[in-house]
């Protein structure tokens, strides 16, 4: 993993060497038929669409790096590489693999801006820990609809005894909304018990105001630098297109080649 980050930092232009790099962690499922190997389970699949809900096989955490390679007109340009991922086999949890991960390469990061994207299921638990951690480590994420968020607390007033950490409490469908596309948005600077200490962003997006179904919600750890909302708002050029079309090739070809290697 070490050399593959060592090997990523000399496709960054030095002009861009400033930049702020990505890390992305996830898991992905690889279908096994048999139970005679190790990590062999079954496992949730969120978008299998047969008679079960659930995968028969091995789950990978998995550890990606996103990093800046050009700027035009539209933008700044990232090329994602994947750099390592461990076996799920339950004798420790997704989220101490996910850390574990992390931490093997964060030292390496030392002298760059890095934010962690993840989805819901990994801000929590060891992911947040670790990005307490580091104090060049932000985080992007998405969090469940119903963590409690505050108001920014009062000002000092002068009076004797501790100022308090968390102002009023929010309800998410009272915050501020507009229509962006086909989806509602609000976004707004809160307090947060997953970050006692620090001031963080939310966006909170949902499709019909009125009924508010299935809300999404996500916090920004370094909102002075990086807003939601400009990552709401991505220009892709013909050329990005191209770009995503490739590394979605390469994963397929990836995939295949897991997929022979576990069936053999």
């Amino acid at each position: 993993m070490k050399r593959t980050v060592n090997l990523t930092f000399n496709i960054i232009p030095e002009e861009l060497e400033s930049e702020k790099v990505f890390l992305i962690i996830d898991d992905i499922l690889q279908e096994k038929f048999g139970n005679k190997f190790a990590g062999h389970n079954s496992f949730f699949d969120h978008v299998r669409r047969n008679n079960s809900s659930y995968l028969k096989g091995n789950t990978f955490v998995c550890l990606a790096i996103s990093i800046p390679v050009s700027q035009s007109e539209d933008g700044i340009e990232y090329k994602t590489i994947p750099i390592g991922f461990r076996l799920y086999k339950k004798d420790k949890s997704k989220l101490t693999i996910a850390k574990e991960l992390i931490d093997n390469i964060i030292k390496l990061l030392n002298d760059k801006s890095v934010t962690l994207l993840c989805d819901s299921w990994y801000t929590k638990g060891d992911i947040l820990s670790c990005v307490k951690d580091h104090d060049n480590l932000k985080l992007i994420g998405a969090v469940r609809h119903d963590t409690a968020i505050f108001e920014l607390p009062p000002p000092p007033n002068g009076k004797r005894g501790r100022n308090p950490i968390y102002g009023k409490k929010l309800n998410i469908k009272e915050l501020d909304y507009e229509k962006n596309g086909d989806y509602y948005r609000a976004t707004k600077l809160v307090k947060t018990r997953l970050f006692r200490d620090k001031t963080i962003e939310i966006m909170v997006t949902v499709k019909d105001i009125d009924d508010f179904k299935n809300p999404r919600v996500f916090i920004n750890t370094n909102p002075k630098e990086c807003k939601l909302e400009k990552l709401s708002k991505p220009k892709v050029s013909k050329k990005e297109m191209m770009v995503l079309l490739l590394v979605l090739l390469l994963i397929m070809k990836y995939a295949g080649v897991l997929k022979l290697y576990f069936m053999n």
